[in-house]
């Protein structure tokens, strides 16, 4: 035969065993010239012409991929560049007589593997290419991978084109246009037919304005659709493989052409196979290929939006499927036990729906998240099927409506036939039949094995509809009526057998719960929104995304030596991982940190330790600046210098060679999947041990490491050096706006360090947008503070706070006096000072910036030891205060966020005698004294004081009675800590019996724990992973709910959890009755109005009760527990 533009070319007739069927093939027709050297990256050209016969009976070389994503086996032997081939499939009634109906067939692979050559040839003659179906088939190779799809940025006019397998698909048809009627085939008459990967290029195809007149209709089989509006996919891959190449560097600017150019021109010097070992590279760091993008300009394959472009797809008629299953990605999130029983693991199920979110602009990201959560965590089925409900089913209604909306005769179908067998090489029957591609054993005979004779009826009547929908745009014919698909009836035709093997038929409703919720109830939910144009948000995601769904551990992308061999440095930010000594790249220079691997429990770790966020040289009493860039690689390996502090209470002794007035450092401790994906939720611990003195030090990595910076709980952990005491806290007038100093020093630096870490965190690993303060002992005192200033609005996202969590804003403010006592004792003012004066106080401030840093401890140290403490921040006013308004304003400006408050309320040991005196937190204090049903409570005024001197017993049991019981009690407990049976494990502060929780979470426990402990420390741990995440503390796999006073809803915590997966019903009823009725009680203490509580805040109340050796009834215990939590919001309402 005769192409009409190239030359000859000699094909072969082959007929089929068994049917005795007879086409005429031809393998391996170039339709373009080989894509080498200056042609690699760019859109395909016509080939040159040749002399005498070319051979085209069997495949050519497949185009080249390399990839770990796959067990496919690969050969780079049966691969090349050189691959711009076609095969056409025919038979002589369509030579002889032309116009037969033409199919161009794309296959799938996930845009970087596959090809044609996996086809049946024995089937498509059996199905199409014979003298009775009379269809001429045509497969083509088009290019994959980088090859295919590399983009370094689609806004510049380079010698590349985007979209490259896109346009190679372009040059096949346009080569059918040419030359097809050569082998019976009809040019008016071209159907563009895909399967996976190879159907999503087709519906870019379709939809793109460049197809017009060369597709005259369309099938897709099981095509996802997921980032159809990405305007820049594969840019951060193609940068990548650009940087493991060697042929970009941190000084490459991806916005200036000549840059791109040089880049290009190395990448095209790499000698193939070379070039897609690093492609393999890539891959195995957790990025993959998108596949087609929606690029745009002249020279681009798509030209316009996706959103312009869905209004203007060319008026032919489509048909639309897949199989029953697709790839079930659900199931990935499903543990099956021997037993058969089955558990949904909600880890995984959350990292599904951050992925799928991640493609759509969300006002309120966290609250999509939720209800992607509840609507696939459920039922398992629902869980199964949450991939598929996502990136196929979805894809397939969207599809479908569009067109329809172009006036286009639309046909959707669901392969439902599951008695494949053994027709099926290497096929495993499972309760997810038919999966993806099991449908193509019978269209194309991909992988066929052997054929019963129901096989044989469903190739035969399933092929019968392709063919129909070829000749008449129309797939039914005498006994099958497939009806057009309908917006109302969201009809579907189901391709099964019935007993008779006819068609099952026509149905309603396709898919409809799992549509329903990703077009219909996320919209109501959270309001329209639009798809992302850019794929940053879908980076975050993609590393832990395609580890779980490829099962394989993704690897930490390793910057290679020659990216830091820069000629330029840029000012803006790079995101650079790292892996083990290889810098990070910040605003401020390069900074190298240490692998940690603390325990075997936490696995590999990361820590950038001592990395400096301000600057307080010679700023003594004023607040910090930030600090200025630095040069070369600055190492963040070791604990940065500790600020100044010193207290009566601490005995421990201090070296003071690792103490400084110029001490903002923060450390940052992260994970290889916090580094790869930049998405991991944020703690920022705020530590203080006391107002006068703190060490951030003093928490231990073990517990960092243990229950936050490791790998399964993936939080990045950063710890704050802040000044305190006199250096922190000094208030000599703070009515006086225009004094050389800040009141609330202490709050500045914190509020820097948050502007940093906001900056910043991206680069370790963190998303600033899921940023929770943990504030533990009277560091919670000083993280509630802050949540009244503006000044970090849009900072902090959720608030943690352990122990000591009184409201700063209703203590006594007696800085001022305090700041006084001690200006007084250092000689630098004296009782007749006026302290109304500018001059006056200058002279102080500047006297007191002179004394030795030191001497101002040891003075603060002599005050405290005569009962004069350093108190907390204070509200300050004025435009260079922190607060900025008087206490009524600034009450109502304050932040509203989530909130944990946790807390032991066993502040010592209780007696007769001291329980008039006891510390209490503002309103009252609860002893719980887990015995029988004696509960205390003593309420307490705003002041401080007791309530009128009187105990308040809410379950009548007399006062006497309830001490004496506290004083029986022996047993060892967390929070009944009289015997103090907790000493084993704690270093120190042996008498703090109010803040031993913390222990488990940050402290410093020592190697005497017992397996309570550390039952405890998972406990701890779990609640506060899953209030970081998800902003609940998700008992029970999901079942809590946040407490809302108004809907008197309760959620309880007791050590029965540690023991029992569920709480029974009666608990649930039994908490519910409870707390109406101390609402309603008249005696009830409790009488601060709900409205109280302004705009919704979300509050969490964990109370810590749990018990270590006790027979106490777990009735009771749960009953206790109630109360405790039921007065403890009340505390909250309060503040």
């Amino acid at each position: 035969m005769r192409i009409q533009r190239n030359g000859l070319i000699k094909g072969r007739i082959s007929i089929t065993n068994g049917t005795n069927k007879e086409g005429i093939v031809f393998q391996g027709i170039p339709y373009a010239s080989p894509p080498l050297n200056e042609l690699r990256f760019k859109k395909p050209i016509l080939p040159k012409n040749w002399t005498g016969i070319l051979e085209t009976t069997n495949f050519k070389k497949t185009c080249m991929w390399n990839s770990k994503l796959t067990n496919r086996n690969h050969d780079p032997s049966t691969m090349s560049e050189d691959c711009l081939y076609l095969n056409v499939y025919t038979s002589k009634y369509c030579i002889n007589q032309g116009g037969c109906p033409t199919i161009l067939y794309l296959h799938g692979g996930w845009f970087i593997l596959g090809s044609p050559n996996s086809l049946g040839e024995e089937t498509l003659i059996e199905n199409y290419a014979n003298d009775n179906r009379k269809i001429v088939f045509v497969s083509i190779n088009f290019r994959l991978g980088s090859l295919g799809y590399l983009s370094l940025n689609q806004r510049l006019k380079l010698s590349m084109n985007t979209n490259i397998a896109l346009f190679d698909v372009l040059g096949g048809l346009e080569w059918i246009k040419r030359e097809i009627h050569v082998f019976g085939g009809n040019k008016d008459n071209v159907a563009l037919m895909g399967h996976s990967a190879g159907s999503t290029a087709g519906i870019y195809i379709y939809t793109s304005q460049r197809s017009l007149g060369l597709i005259h209709k369309a099938i897709f089989i099981s095509g996802p659709i997921v980032h159809p509006y990405l305007e820049n996919a594969n840019e951060n891959y193609s940068r990548r493989l650009s940087i493991i190449s060697g042929c970009s560097n941190c000084s490459t600017n991806w916005d200036d052409k000549n840059d791109v150019e040089k880049v290009l021109n190395c990448l095209r010097a790499i000698e193939v196979t070379k070039l897609l070992n690093y492609q393999r590279a890539v891959d195995e760091y957790g990025f993959r290929i998108f596949g087609p993008s929606s690029d745009i300009g002249e020279e681009s394959f798509m030209i316009e939006p996706w959103n312009k472009l869905i209004k203007k797809k060319a008026k032919i008629p489509i048909l639309v499927g897949g199989t029953k299953y697709e790839i079930v990605e659900g199931l990935k999130a499903i543990n099956k036990f021997p037993n058969g029983e089955t558990t949904i693991i909600l880890d995984k199920v959350k990292i599904f729906c951050e992925s799928y979110l991640s493609l759509y602009q969300l006002k309120n990201k966290s609250e999509g998240i939720r209800l992607c959560i509840e609507e696939y965590s459920n039922d398992v089925n629902k869980t199964i099927d949450i991939g598929d409900d996502f990136l196929f089913y979805k894809a397939n209604y969207n599809l479908c409506n569009e067109a329809i909306d172009n006036d286009s005769d639309v046909y959707l179908y669901k392969f439902t036939y599951n008695k494949l067998n053994d027709s099926i090489k290497g096929f495993q029957f499972s309760n997810t039949t038919p999966f993806h591609s099991n449908d193509l054993v019978y269209l194309l005979g991909e992988k066929k094995n052997i054929f019963s004779n129901n096989d044989y009826i469903m190739q035969k009547k399933f092929s019968k509809i392709i063919v129909n929908f070829l000749y008449r745009g129309n797939p039914s014919s005498r006994g099958i009526k497939f009806e057009k698909y309908t917006k109302e009836r969201n009809n579907y035709f189901v391709v099964d057998l019935n007993k008779d093997n006819s068609f099952i038929g026509m149905k309603n409703n396709y898919h409809n719960e799992g549509i329903t919720f990703w077009t219909k109830t996320l919209k109501e939910k959270l309001g329209n929104f639009n798809e992302f144009t850019n794929d940053t948000e879908w980076i975050k995601n993609s590393p832990k995304y395609f580890e779980i769904t490829t099962g394989r551990m993704i690897k930490m992308f390793v910057y290679p030596d020659s990216y830091y061999t820069c000629t330029n440095k840029h000012s803006e930010l790079k995101r650079i991982e790292t892996m083990n000594d290889s810098p990070n790249k910040i605003i401020y220079g390069f900074i190298r940190g240490i692998k940690s691997e603390s325990n075997s429990k936490s696995g590999e770790a990361y820590a950038y330790l001592g990395i400096p966020y301000g600057s307080t040289r010679e700023l003594r009493f004023k607040e910090p600046k930030s600090v200025p860039k630095w040069n070369g690689i600055r190492n963040a390996t070791g604990n940065g210098t500790n600020c100044l502090t010193k207290s009566a209470i601490l005995t421990r002794p201090i070296n003071f060679e690792m103490y400084s007035e110029e001490c903002l450092s923060l450390s940052i401790y992260t994970t290889k999947r916090c580094l790869q994906t930049s998405s991991c939720p944020v703690i920022v611990f705020i530590y203080n041990d006391g107002l006068n003195f703190k060490n951030a030090t003093a928490v231990r990595e073990r517990f960092t490491l243990g229950n936050f910076a490791k790998e399964g709980h993936n939080i990045v952990f950063v710890i704050l050096n802040f000044r305190s005491g006199i250096f922190g806290n000094l208030n000599l007038n703070k009515n006086l706006p225009n004094l050389s100093m800040n009141t609330n020093v202490q709050l500045f630096d914190i509020t820097l360090g948050l502007q940093w870490i906001n900056d910043e965190i991206i680069n370790f690993g963190g998303n600033k947008d899921n940023l929770s303060l943990m504030g533990y002992f009277t560091g919670s005192r000083i993280t509630n503070m802050l949540r009244y200033s503006k000044r970090v609005e849009g900072l902090i996202s959720k608030l943690i706070l352990f122990v000591d969590s009184v409201d700063g804003l209703d203590m006594i403010d007696n800085s001022e006096t305090i700041s006084r006592n001690i200006a007084i004792t250092t000689g630098c003012a004296s009782g007749n000072t006026s302290w109304d004066s500018i001059n006056e106080m200058e002279s102080v401030l500047e006297c007191m910036r002179n004394i030795n840093e030191f001497e101002l401890l040891s003075i603060q140290v002599n005050l405290e030891i005569n009962g004069v403490n350093m108190n907390t921040p204070t509200i300050d006013y004025g435009e260079s205060s922190f607060f900025q308004y008087n206490k009524n304003e600034t009450f109502y400006r304050k932040v509203y966020i989530p909130i944990l408050v946790e807390g032991t309320f066993f502040q010592d040991e209780l007696t007769d005698e001291n329980l008039d005196d006891l510390f209490v937190c503002q309103f009252f204090i609860l002893y719980d004294i887990r015995d029988s049903e004696a509960l205390l409570l003593l309420p307490h005024n705003s002041n401080g004081t007791q309530h009128d001197g009187k105990i308040f017993n809410l379950l009548d049991i007399p006062k006497k009675q309830c001490i004496e019981k506290l004083k029986e009690t022996d047993y060892a407990s967390i929070h009944q800590l009289n015997n103090f049976n907790y000493k084993p494990t704690v270093d120190y502060y042996q008498g703090f019996t109010n803040k031993v929780e913390g222990i488990y979470v940050v402290e410093k426990l020592n190697d005497n724990t017992e397996r309570f402990d550390i039952i405890l420390e998972e406990l701890f741990s779990r609640f506060l992973l899953n209030f970081i995440n998800y902003g609940t503390l998700n008992i029970n796999e999901g079942a809590a709910t946040n407490i809302n006073v108004k809907i008197n809803n309760l959620m309880i915590i007791s050590d029965s959890y540690i023991n029992e997966s569920k709480f029974d019903s009666i608990v649930k009823n039994i908490s519910l009755q409870v707390y109406e009725n101390i609402l309603e009680s008249k005696d009830s203490l409790f009488l601060s109005p709900i409205e109280h509580i302004h705009n919704n805040t979300n509050i969490l109340i964990f109370i810590n009760n749990t018990i270590g050796k006790s027979n106490i009834s777990s009735d009771n215990m749960r009953f206790s527990s109630l109360l405790t939590i039921i007065s403890f919001i009340h505390f909250f309402i309060f503040t």
